[in-house]
């Protein structure tokens, strides 16, 4: 049996995260929450994450200080980030691609969202199998037929 995929949202406007948090419970997931870049820091020197919603503009440590810290210089393939924010284009350039799957811009459908965050999830926990998961491949490819 796979393990349950863990979703961390970081939101620091109580209504949002609360919805979404509440939403994404209700999907076969883990779901923990940060009010900051610097708790959300913490958490993912714990756990890992298979999908990080971020906002952007929190106290503390924001969504950019987080992403630079988080990847520290290179992207981590297996977690997906979507960004949640209710800036311009112009803010998206300070974001390198290869650190954010996709931008949300608020206001943002929660259900849909929060759709899209467990199936992504699902997705990645499917793909990543654990090795003690799959059979052992044979030591020979007759190797039944010569038992006696």
């Amino acid at each position: 049996m796979l393990p349950i995929p863990r979703v961390l949202i970081v939101e620091d406007d109580d209504s949002i995260r609360g919805l979404l948090v509440t939403a994404l419970r209700r999907e076969p997931l883990l779901v923990d929450s940060a009010d900051d870049g610097e708790e959300a820091l913490t958490l993912t020197a714990i756990h890992d994450y298979a999908v990080i919603v971020l906002d952007l503009m929190m106290p503390r440590l924001d969504g950019f200080a987080f992403l630079e810290r988080f990847h520290g210089g290179a992207p981590r393939a297996s977690t997906v980030i979507f960004i949640v924010t209710a800036f311009d284009d112009l803010v998206f350039e300070r974001i390198p691609a290869q650190q954010a799957h996709a931008i949300i811009r608020k206001p943002f459908d929660v259900l849909r969202l929060s759709t899209t965050v467990a199936q992504v999830a699902l997705a990645l926990q499917s793909a990543t199998k654990p090795a003690a998961e799959m059979p052992p491949p044979d030591e020979h490819p007759r190797a039944a037929e010569s038992i006696c």
